[in-house]
């Protein structure tokens, strides 16, 4: 019981935290994002399957905030699975193309039906990247994460890594996503 209101309370707070800059930003356009990860294509190479979605929001300012989801599922003979959430901060300083990210909050629970004994981790992770627009309202995102950048959790990253081979310290994300009007003026 006590779990699922830890839960509840984490899904709050995110959700409050992506509605911030729509309520903060009085004279500001804000767009909506949501993304797939293309590169979920390397699970015919390797013996794990990664898909990777989400949603955000991002200020004409080049600030924004993303809510990315990740499922790792392992293939190499455990059944483990791991479900990473975060909060992520966004910046584009020159307010398109080039972007680098910040993990405000994150958490990797294992779920499913072979659940280690510590089931709940909290890493952080950077990130820099290029967006390109391809239509309007369509873009492409190629993006490089670094997990636990500061070696704060080298045990949870250890952790993680010998029940899931697949989960690296760096990983490279394809994400394509869909970008709504503005929503504010």
């Amino acid at each position: 019981m006590q779990g699922q209101k830890s839960g509840k309370r984490f899904l709050i707070i995110v959700t409050l935290c992506l509605l911030f800059p729509l309520l903060l930003s009085a004279g500001e356009r804000v767009r909506l994002r949501l993304f797939l990860d293309a590169w979920a294509i390397d699970a015919l190479w390797t013996k794990h399957i990664g898909l990777r979605g989400g949603v955000g929001a991002i200020m004409d300012n080049g600030v924004g905030f993303s809510l990315p989801i990740y499922c790792l599922i392992d293939r190499s003979g455990g059944e483990e699975v791991l479900l990473d959430i975060g909060l992520k901060l966004l910046c584009y300083p020159w307010k398109r193309g080039p972007f680098f990210s910040v993990s405000l909050a994150q958490v990797s629970l294992f779920v499913g039906n072979y659940i280690p004994e510590e089931q709940v981790h909290f890493l952080n992770e950077i990130g820099i990247g290029f967006t390109w627009e391809i239509l309007p309202y369509l873009y492409i995102e190629p993006e490089l994460l670094y997990r636990d950048p500061s070696n704060t959790f080298p045990e949870s990253f250890t952790y993680i890594k010998d029940h899931i081979p697949g989960y690296q310290k760096f990983q490279i994300c394809l994400k394509v996503g869909w970008t709504s009007k503005n929503l504010a003026k």
